[in-house]
């Protein structure tokens, strides 16, 4: 008999497995799949909260920046304690800190190598994956960033609001019709 999954509690809430060691998984995978200069990112309290990688596309090197944003983490796991999901010890303390750094980096893991599968059956590219956390260094954000920053205007990228063709409206090759 199978149970079934809830998803009321984070995926893998109750890891003991070190971020040091899930990293180290997660960058033998990366490598796997062609990554280049592996950077890691810690904070003031030596505690790691991204990775940046590049990687090779048809289109040049394509940096990359994953953060792990151990501080959302933390805050679901209040939520969770407050609705009696989670004990009290997932509240506020050093050890709710670390766990909530290991609960991201495995969490981040697993989604890599689901991301992954998905390369091996040729289902997506890598660049397509990570397109996203896509990294510029000249505006040290991600591309997601400069969109929600609205740095980057999605909807003038795809035409709305404008008389101006958008990228999806790509006119018909001649000899095609």
């Amino acid at each position: 008999m199978t149970r079934e999954r809830t998803y009321d509690r984070l995926k893998n809430f109750s890891t003991s497995i070190d971020a040091d060691k899930t990293v180290m998984e997660i960058e033998r995978m990366l490598t796997k799949f062609g990554a280049k200069k592996i950077l890691k990112e810690f904070d003031d309290n030596r505690r790691l909260m991204g990775l940046a990688f590049t990687v090779d596309t048809p289109n040049g090197e394509m940096p990359i920046k994953l953060p792990a944003k151990v501080d959302k983490i933390e805050q679901v796991f209040k939520v969770q304690v407050s609705k009696g999901l989670l004990p009290r010890k997932y509240w506020g303390s050093d050890w709710a800190r670390e766990q909530s750094v290991r609960t991201a980096w495995r969490t981040i893991k697993d989604w890599i190598d689901a991301q992954f599968a998905l390369i091996s059956i040729e289902m997506v590219k890598v660049e397509e994956i990570f397109l996203p956390y896509a990294y510029s260094a000249k505006f040290d954000q991600t591309l997601y960033e400069a969109i929600e920053s609205r740095k980057l205007d999605l909807s003038r990228m795809l035409g709305e609001g404008s008389d101006e063709p958008n990228i999806i409206d790509i006119e018909p090759n001649e000899k095609e019709t």
